[in-house]
């Protein structure tokens, strides 16, 4: 894997982490909405310049960005809904790491199919991914799994699955410059909060939008890490041939989410939790690897 892709969607893992940490404090619901609101308010006026000035998108790129938005306004709603319904050291995780086996399926279908290591890798997040649910290893057995908190966790990881499919065939049409990354992820938030608001309001979150300047101080700070990390994860996409190899790296982020998730919030079970962070951790690692 370029080793420039790989550094950048690392730094990016560090970001993700802090913004999903700031999102479980404020328990998601209005703070998703602030976010994509503020990011909009800067970034559409901005974005329009830049395209007057001639920075422009390849035919039909606006479908890319279109249809990422709605599943980026999935991939919301189901975090809001989950960091409600569950622990944080639980939905993190399993929303984080299941869509790297689909994204992995995806590059068979495109021609790059992991190397053994990958699928050494693929295994070892399945691993993880079945221990990050449990407080004990006595309570392996479907109760654990078939539940609210883990619908929701399908509905975060199918989102994530679809903006992160979109993107990356994106990223690979447009040119190798940073200004038009910029403004596509500008367009693909502004289409999330308009997706975003309804659905919200459709299962009953309570939305405000604070008056006092100090109540918008963590959402700007979400916003700038939500944005700034995930630009630089297109860049990685335009860098690196297999998306699976971009999307594994970037769950590093679940080794800083979950042990700081289970010591700040006192979740529950640290110790075996933070145990299948490692194993995720370790497969991601591998799958990185073999590229």
């Amino acid at each position: 894997m370029n080793p420039l892709a790989a550094g950048l969607t690392f730094i990016s893992a560090f970001f993700h982490a802090g913004w999903n940490l700031i999102a479980r404090k404020y328990r998601g619901g209005s703070i998703f909405v602030r976010v994509p609101l503020l990011i909009s308010l800067v970034g559409v006026p901005l974005a329009l310049l830049a395209g007057y000035l001639g920075s422009h998108f390849p035919p039909g790129v606006w479908v890319n960005f279109t249809v990422g938005g709605i599943c980026l306004a999935i991939y919301y709603l189901g975090l809001t809904q989950g960091y409600q319904s569950g622990d944080f050291s639980v939905v993190y995780p399993l929303a984080r790491s299941l869509p790297v086996l689909v994204i992995a399926l995806a590059d068979i279908a495109r021609g790059h199919p992991p190397s053994p290591a990958g699928w050494m890798g693929i295994l070892l997040v399945m691993i993880g991914c079945m221990l990050s649910p449990l407080t004990s290893l006595r309570e392996i057995k479907p109760a654990a799994y078939l539940n609210v908190t883990s619908i929701w966790i399908l509905i975060t990881a199918a989102g994530m699955v679809g903006y992160t499919l979109v993107d990356s065939q994106a990223a690979e049409r447009m040119a190798p410059a940073f200004t038009p990354l910029l403004r596509y992820q500008v367009f693909e938030v502004f289409v999330s909060f308009m997706v975003l608001w309804p659905l919200l309001l459709l299962f009953r979150q309570p939305l405000y939008l604070e008056r006092d300047l100090g109540a918008w101080k963590w959402p700007a700070v979400m916003a700038v890490l939500l944005y700034g990390g995930y630009a630089l994860v297109l860049l990685a996409y335009q860098l690196s041939a297999e998306t699976s190899y971009v999307v594994a790296i970037r769950q590093f982020s679940i080794v800083i989410g979950v042990t700081i998730g289970a010591f700040y919030f006192k979740e529950p079970a640290p110790v075996l939790r933070i145990s299948a962070a490692l194993i995720i951790t370790a497969g991601v690692l591998c799958i990185a690897l073999a590229g």
